[in-house]
């Protein structure tokens, strides 16, 4: 049977507390969709929600497709901000911004090269957009896929970035959540986390080196501290 191409329309801004969100005077997000009906005896609707941030998702290739086609319609849809929906997040930088540091210990051009990117996406979608564009709009997104495919409960196979989605969509609505595959899960918010962790070591170990030159007799202060680090880290098997 053929690929059905279908767009579900969502609020840009949801409405709170409300059972399920009709697009409004906010804005209205397009997001694309592709259903593949059922080959048998239908049991409902399987939601393949992608990885990412921002991966697309239309169209997607599942193991054991032929058998879940048995009994469901395979639904693939591009996340708000990606692929074939829109508005689409655009983060072009300059060419002479797209230089990255691949010295993962240079917080401080790591931190530059995030607020480029930042400054460049807010250039390039709007920030009256952009700061509607979070996990949080995307779970609700989600919940209103579920209301017009007309499942009264959400079946779904979720991948790296998509199971915190999942996830989130089950903890929000647990009433409207049948079952979830979670395929390559990720910790919560694990994406915020390296450049956050990476500061904080790094700051550990300025606070380091300061006391050492305050109490060590081999560094008269915290620049010698800084030369004679790489030499001590062997000798004393510091990680």
């Amino acid at each position: 049977m053929p690929l059905i191409h279908q767009v579900v329309e969502v609020p840009l801004i949801h409405q709170v507390n409300a059972s399920h969100m009709l697009p409004g005077n906010n804005g209205t997000v397009r997001l694309a969709l592709t259903l593949l009906p059922g080959t048998g005896v239908k049991k409902g609707s399987l939601v393949v929600i992608s990885g990412g941030l921002g991966q697309p998702g239309i169209n997607p290739q599942l193991v054991g497709d032929a058998r879940l086609r048995k009994s469901y319609d395979i639904v693939g849809y591009d996340p708000h901000g990606a692929g074939q929906s829109t508005p689409k997040i655009t983060c072009q930088l300059a060419e002479n911004n797209e230089t990255l540091s691949h010295n993962s210990n240079d917080i401080p051009a790591a931190e530059l090269q995030a607020r480029k990117m930042i400054n460049a996406c807010i250039k390039g979608t709007g920030a009256e957009i952009l700061q509607h564009m979070s996990t949080d709009e995307a779970v609700k997104d989600l919940n209103l896929i579920r209301h017009a495919l007309g499942e009264p409960a959400l079946t779904a196979e979720a991948y790296s970035y998509g199971t915190e989605v999942a996830v989130l969509y089950a903890e929000r609505y647990p009433k409207k959540t049948r079952a979830l595959v979670l395929d390559g899960v990720m910790a919560m918010y694990a994406h915020y986390l390296p450049l956050h962790e990476t500061h904080s070591k790094y700051a550990i170990y300025g606070r380091t080196l300061a006391n050492c030159a305050r109490m060590c007799r081999y560094f008269h202060n915290t620049t010698a501290a800084v030369v004679c680090w790489p030499t001590l880290r062997p000798r004393y098997a510091i990680s």
